[in-house]
């Protein structure tokens, strides 16, 4: 059974339940990282990129982004925010690239590679390779097993206009899976729904990315060039083809 998630359900709120994420920081860092690791071109694929919070503020850095997720309703309300913006849209599976176009880098950010079974992320490594230029850049962020540890040790409240919400999590220390159990209750009806993210093991993903192709990696504790360790929550990828 894979993990479980809905993203279209949690549409319409998304922004507001993560409004104090700092994605210009975020998109500021991965265009610091495409620098440092020699970015040739402007081309950028953002992989599962919902929204559009990251994909936004990366165009203003002179990114040309191609936005890709399989939630229809997550891209309905990126769609509001890349009016008149170097920014394409499109609905499908990161895990298998509808895309004939080769970019200068792939991007894959908050949690997304944590929500991928275990026996399909080789083929979304794959996929993501298959995507790039000749030397180009392929980044993803994720969460560390001592990261959603930490995470699921408490519970969080979450407002937004017109609801509240209520964050419990579990995890599994055997499986590696964090499970949230999210009730978003608003003035007359309230909805409960379930989102698994599956800890990634920095061997694994060492090997993974090691047989997917790529020349060269990097893992870095999250919004650093410093390299990842035991005790990072969230860790950062950077991989080259």
């Amino acid at each position: 059974m894979g993990l479980s998630f809905d993203y279209d359900a949690i549409s319409e709120i998304y922004d507001e339940l993560m409004q104090f994420i700092p994605y210009r920081e975020w998109a500021k860092y991965v265009n610091e990282l495409s620098i440092k690791h020699s970015r040739r071109g402007s081309s950028l694929l953002d992989l599962g990129g919902g929204t559009g919070n990251v994909a936004s503020p990366l165009c203003e850095m002179g990114f040309d982004v191609t936005l890709i997720d399989k939630s229809e309703k997550m891209l309905q309300e990126a769609q509001k925010k890349v009016l008149g913006r170097n920014i394409s849209i499109l609905c499908g599976d990161i895990r298998n690239l509808p895309l004939k176009e080769k970019f200068d880098v792939a991007l894959c950010m908050y949690d997304t590679v944590n929500h991928i079974d275990e026996k399909d992320l080789m083929r979304f490594f794959f996929s993501a390779y298959d995507s790039l230029k000749d030397g180009g850049i392929f980044m993803f962020d994720f969460n560390t097993d001592f990261g959603l540890g930490a995470f699921a040790s408490h519970t969080q409240y979450r407002d937004g206009n017109g609801f509240k919400s209520t964050w419990n999590t579990s995890y599994d220390e055997k499986r590696r899976i964090c499970t949230l159990d999210l009730l978003v209750e608003f003035e007359k009806s309230k909805e409960r729904m379930i989102f698994q993210e599956r800890a990634i093991d920095i061997e694994e993903l060492s090997f993974s990315l090691s047989n997917s192709g790529f020349r060269e990696k990097h893992l870095y504790h999250f919004l650093t060039t410093n390299g990842l360790k035991r005790t990072s929550e969230r860790g950062m990828a950077v991989c080259i083809k």
